[in-house]
């Protein structure tokens, strides 16, 4: 009896469908950002257009950062190799620091 080697990952699309949360989650946050700025171009348009600017670049960066780590995480996973490591989840935590401050200017700004 032959015994199959055993697979460190699930054949399922466990990788894709992180892949969709992250962007999903990135994409929530880009349009609360712009929303945002949106909001703040009425009273302070400087910093409505630094608010925007720094979304769309934030979007730009994560967006790119996650399909590196994608293809790194789908290579990882076929090859048994270890799993990339956590800078995108730094990314992202600045990410939402940057729109909740974003928000929070609107705010006080208001």
């Amino acid at each position: 009896m032959s015994t199959a080697p055993e697979r460190t990952y699930d054949p399922g699309a466990q990788n894709e469908r992180t892949r969709l949360a992250w962007q999903r989650t990135v994409l929530s946050l880009t349009v609360t950002g712009l929303v945002a700025a949106r909001l703040l171009a009425s009273r302070h348009a400087p910093a409505a257009v630094a608010l925007a600017t720094l979304t769309l670049l934030g979007w730009l960066g994560i967006t790119l950062l996650l399909r590196a780590r994608y293809r790194a995480s789908h290579r990882a996973l076929h090859a048994a190799a270890h799993l990339p490591d956590g800078r995108a989840n730094l990314a992202l935590t600045a990410f939402v620091l940057l729109v909740g401050l974003g928000s929070l200017a609107y705010l006080a700004l208001a």
